[in-house]
């Protein structure tokens, strides 16, 4: 398993950063982020409660769902489902400030849509989440 850090830009331009502990490749949480987490409101809406320890298609937190007894189809999160209080995530001023800093296993909404560092170009420029994974 390997993990990654989420960024989405929020609506006030301020930009949210979360943690994720699981499923970062992007064949899993690249097509997850795309299939589930694909406007504004749904972006800010996964990454509102912080850190997270998987992704799944429901960010909202269902009766007897926890770290401990998940309900299947819900994102796990650190702090909400397991009462660590140092989840919250990082708020960042701008995307600048986030993209001087990208490194590894990364995702960032920005501008309507996800994006990916491709590492093989220099200084970590983004290219859209789509075409890295050859869906457009």
């Amino acid at each position: 398993m390997s993990r990654c850090e989420i960024f989405v830009q929020r609506a006030d331009g301020k930009v949210h950063a979360v943690y994720c502990h699981s499923g970062s490749d992007i064949e899993e949480n690249g097509i997850d982020l795309l299939k589930y987490y694909n406007t504004q409101e749904r972006a800010e809406a996964l990454v509102a409660p912080g850190d997270l320890s998987i992704i799944a298609a429901e960010c909202t937190k269902p009766e007897g769902h926890s770290f401990d007894t998940p309900v299947d189809g819900y994102c796990i999160y650190y702090g909400r489902d397991r009462h660590d209080d140092a989840a919250e995530g990082e708020i960042f001023d701008s995307t600048e400030e986030v993209l001087s800093g990208i490194a590894g296993e990364t995702y960032l909404w920005m501008n309507g849509k996800w994006w990916w560092p491709d590492h093989n170009r220099g200084n970590q420029p983004l290219i859209p989440l789509t075409r890295a994974l050859g869906i457009d």
